[in-house]
């Protein structure tokens, strides 16, 4: 999808200014006080006057299909991350719970991505703890 987005207040973590935004197949092409183009029926123009358009935010700890053992969230990939995207959060790091005692390194990861595949609706990414040490894990 191509988007241009005309006469918004851009916001970013320096500065604000009125100025059109041009996307072409969801990434930034171009930022100008004025883009004008040609007669292209592949983009969408969106009079964004009076409004402001921000980065989406990013939730560094969030607990998605979490379970240990005496509580579960009640959050999965797909109602926690469609929870976000409409509080403007585009992308979340999740923390993984521990696996079982003595898993690999990998288990709690391959278990994470399966939860999170075909359900998140945003981007996300993982981080957690290494429960245990020993040579495989080393």
């Amino acid at each position: 999808m191509n988007v241009l987005i005309k006469n918004a207040t851009l916001v970013n973590a320096d500065t604000s200014e009125r100025a059109d935004l041009l996307t072409r197949d969801g990434i930034i092409e171009r930022i100008a006080p004025n883009i004008e183009l040609p007669e292209d029926p592949s983009v969408e123009i969106i009079n964004a006057a009076g409004h402001y358009v921000i980065p989406g935010g990013v939730d560094v700890h969030t607990h998605l299909n979490i379970d240990v053992g005496i509580a579960q969230s009640c959050d999965d990939f797909y109602s926690g991350t469609v929870s976000a995207a409409c509080g403007g959060t585009t992308t979340i790091v999740d923390h993984m719970g521990f696996g079982p005692a003595g898993c690999s390194l990998h288990h709690q990861l391959e278990r994470y991505h399966a939860f999170a595949r075909d359900k998140a609706v945003i981007d996300y990414s993982f981080h957690g703890t290494i429960q245990h040490i020993d040579d495989s894990i080393l």
